[in-house]
């Protein structure tokens, strides 16, 4: 039977096939069926711990570069700026990376991965305020023009065409206050449904400028 280990990056969750090593019995996830999702991916975290890639006894990540497998859970996906070379054959990356390079690669996709999280809200949060102020207009479009026919001594005709129009815009502000609250209940879900010390480290980025 075939299993998949789930992937998420932002909103979106995607499943990649697990392997099994032939000699060993060990089930992994190769990084670049990862990029082929997730182009950008450079490691992954688990319940807001960091994912180790395999290595040998020597202590070097194996090529190609993957992880363990963990089926019954849902690995974060943290971006890189740009997509890396990483399967590359030269002597000198062979070995695990300095210190130095470390912290440089952890810098670089913590701060991508801040930037993903704050991009995921501020596009919703700016979708949202373009409803309700869309939402707000038509409403008060729609009273001025009902306060108007209410008042007014219009002819018959003229009349009927304007209640044609309050109908129509009635019916335009529930098709926004719909797609308002679709919105609101989309962002409660995508919190909702993150692990606790995900959560925590998403919000620590969120307002960590």
């Amino acid at each position: 039977m075939i299993q998949h280990q789930r992937f998420q990056l932002g909103g979106r969750v995607e499943e990649v096939e697990i392997e099994t090593n032939t000699s060993t019995g060990k089930k992994y996830v190769l990084l670049r069926d990862v990029q082929d999702v997730f182009p950008t991916a450079a490691r992954f975290e688990r319940d807001g711990r960091p994912v180790r890639f395999q290595s040998d006894e020597q202590g070097h990540r194996i090529e190609p570069w993957r992880i363990s497998c963990f089926p019954d859970s849902t690995l974060q996906v943290i971006p890189a700026r740009q997509p890396m070379p990483i399967t590359s054959k030269s002597p000198m990356n062979n070995g695990p990376p300095s210190p130095i390079q470390q912290q440089q690669i952890l810098a670089t996709t913590s701060m991508s991965a801040g930037e993903d999280w704050r991009d995921y809200l501020l596009q919703r949060g700016i979708r949202g305020l373009i409803l309700l102020l869309v939402l707000s207009m038509t409403l008060m479009t729609n009273h001025g023009i009902s306060a108007w026919l209410w008042h007014s001594n219009a002819y018959t005709m003229v009349a009927s065409f304007w209640k044609v129009v309050t109908v129509s815009l009635f019916v335009l502000s529930v098709v926004w206050f719909l797609m308002l609250v679709a919105l609101f209940v989309e962002v409660v879900w995508f919190l909702v449904r993150m692990p606790i010390a995900t959560k925590r480290s998403m919000y620590q980025r969120l307002f960590d400028f």
